[in-house]
């Protein structure tokens, strides 16, 4: 069994900005076999997906993206190997946006 983690979430946070705020016809993207859908302003990409060896072993990685006006949207989905030990989820999903939030200088609240 794999554990999947997705970044979509992440990204978005960091991609979206002022502009991409406006009213837009965005489309829900399901990859296949990814466990979750996430807007985008137009059809993106699919890469067929590709194994990245890494100190935990392999990790199979795949991204999802389009370029809209100069600017990418983008998800990354990423199967770890089943034996890593991830953490819990919610601490690992406030430590990467505590880190985004210092790296822009904003805050997402409490």
């Amino acid at each position: 069994m794999n554990r999947s983690v997705s970044l979509a979430a992440l990204l978005s946070f960091t991609l979206l900005g002022a502009q991409a705020l406006q009213a837009q016809n965005w489309i829900d993207h399901r990859p296949n076999g990814g466990g979750y859908r996430v807007a985008f302003p137009a059809q993106p990409i699919e890469d067929g997906g590709r194994n990245v060896d890494t100190t935990i072993g392999a990790v199979k990685m795949r991204t999802s993206a389009v370029e809209i006006d100069g600017k990418i949207f983008m998800t990354i989905d990423s199967v770890y190997p089943s034996n890593l030990a991830m953490g819990d989820p919610e601490s690992v999903h406030r430590a990467v946006l505590q880190a985004i939030a210092e790296r822009l200088g904003v805050s997402f609240g409490a």
